[in-house]
Order: C-alpha cells, then structure tokens, then sequence
C-alpha cells in the first residue's frame, strides 16, 4: 500500500490537530472518570466499614481523577484556529 504524502495546508494541519486534542481529551476525561469510579464510588457503596486508609485512598483517586479531567480541559485550550 502506498504511503500517501503529508498535507501541508495550514487548514488542514490545524483540523488534524484539533482533532487529536479532543481524542487526547476525550481519553483522559475517561481515565478520570474511571477513576473516581472505581476509587470513591465503589467503597462509599459497599457494604464493608470504612477504614482511615481507605478514606485517604478514596481522597487520592478524587484528586487524581481531577487532574486528569484537569489536563484534558487544558489539552482543548491548545486547539488551534482552522480559519
């Protein structure tokens, strides 16, 4: 299969650029979501007595979660112009 040759049209090279942003922000948002999820949704719902490590494992997975979703938000900040 042939290679076929990179666009140079600063149009189109933003276009594919703002795209990979919000695929990158996309996934991270998940990755935050998951996050939170499994580390503060899972315990608060279970059955089983809260301990103090597993609060603070809880307060990490929320702040970790929140940096990712963070980043992503800061990764849709860089999306470039395609006038």
């Amino acid at each position: 299969m042939a290679e076929q040759p990179r666009t140079t049209d600063p149009k189109t090279a933003a276009t594919i650029h703002n795209e990979k942003s919000k695929l990158r922000a996309s996934f991270l948002n998940g990755l935050g979501i998951a996050t939170v999820a499994l580390g503060v949704a899972r315990p608060l719902f279970s059955n089983a007595p809260m301990t103090r490590e597993q609060i603070y494992l809880m307060l990490g997975a929320l702040v970790v979660g929140a940096l990712f979703h963070v980043e992503g938000r800061r990764g849709l900040n860089r999306m470039r112009k395609e006038d």
